[in-house]
């Protein structure tokens, strides 16, 4: 009796280890369960830019999933995007985890269209380990393995290098103010403008439209801002002087013509600039002279008091002769 009831109770332990085999094979292992808590992640992206860039561009990165593997929020068909500006790091958002089980993902970077960077064309794999932290039904817990793609060495970041294809040149035009004739006894504000013949052509910082002005009180030089090149080519401006105003002055109307010609060799940019008047003459600077000549007016302080003390002791010269010229008449 004791013998068959061992022989029973073997039976059923076995009966129940292919039932629970069975349902193993049928039902995935991360629904046996459901987590009390779900783990959250946030898949991280480095970028890296080697060189010194002329200007900041924004990169783009893009996290895929595969197998149908959870993804954050405003993915599009197993797709999420990030941009970093420049340099830095970001992420692509949090995913929610609420099952355990191995899910895969790929991580690249858009190669843009700027011809100043060399690209990274690095993919990495990314796999995300979701387990029980304590016990089965508990608290999920996730962890992130990273290789380069086709290699099995952990990586700690999926960092993208970029690199600066060529150096970049500056041009800083300057503009003279130069008075002519009388001295002016107070300063003038003068206004001039650097205009883009095309509005595509760099411009310094602080323009619009491919326009930039700049102020001068009274004589004296200021530039424009620095331009910065980054491309080869031959780029043409106009410099001129506004019309204002001020009493007494004559305003220069010269024209000036600016041509950059900016090229390449073996990955360096070297610029050349000349400059030429409105008559094509070729000019070292950008040189605007205006003629001053003081206004007539009444005079002024001292000297009018001056003028007035002599007025005065005319008419009492007068009034003396006038009132003694009738005395000498009576008496005769």
């Amino acid at each position: 009796m004791r013998n068959r009831r061992k022989q029973m109770k073997q039976i059923h332990r076995t009966l129940a280890g292919l039932l629970l085999l069975a349902i193993a094979l049928v039902v995935p292992a991360g629904n046996l369960a459901l987590a009390d808590t779900p783990a959250t992640l946030s898949i991280p992206v480095y970028k890296v830019v080697s060189g010194i860039p002329a200007t900041t561009e924004t990169f783009t990165f893009r996290l895929t999933g595969l197998d149908s593997a959870p993804m954050p929020a405003g993915s599009v068909n197993g797709v999420k995007s990030a941009t970093i500006a420049g340099t830095g790091n970001t992420t692509f958002g949090t995913i929610t985890y609420t099952a355990v089980g191995d899910f895969r993902y790929t991580i690249s970077e858009v190669a843009g269209t700027s011809g100043n960077y060399a690209y990274d064309s690095t993919v990495y794999d990314l796999t995300v380990q979701v387990t029980w932290k304590d016990q089965a039904g508990g608290v999920l817990q996730a962890a992130m393995y990273l290789v380069r793609h086709g290699q099995t060495e952990k990586q700690e970041r999926a960092q993208f290098t970029n690199t600066v294809q060529a150096d970049y040149v500056i041009v800083d035009p300057p503009v003279e103010k130069r008075i002519s004739g009388d001295r002016p006894s107070t300063n003038s504000t003068f206004v001039f403008y650097l205009k883009a013949d095309n509005t595509a052509n760099p411009m310094p910082e602080g323009s619009a439209d491919g326009l930039k002005s700049i102020t001068i009180n009274g004589t004296g030089s200021v530039d424009f801002g620095n331009i910065t090149y980054t491309r080869a080519g031959t780029y043409t401006y106009t410099v001129y002087e506004k019309v204002g105003s001020a009493s007494g002055y004559v305003y220069d109307a010269t024209v000036y013509h600016m041509t950059v010609v900016v090229t390449e060799s073996n990955g360096k940019l070297s610029a050349t600039r000349t400059i030429t008047n409105s008559s094509g003459v070729a000019q070292t600077g950008v040189v605007f002279t205006n003629a001053y000549d003081k206004p007539d007016g009444p005079k002024t302080g001292d000297e009018s008091k001056a003028y007035l003390w002599w007025i005065l002791i005319a008419m009492g010269l007068i009034c003396l002769v006038a009132a003694f010229l009738p005395g000498k008449k009576n008496k005769k």
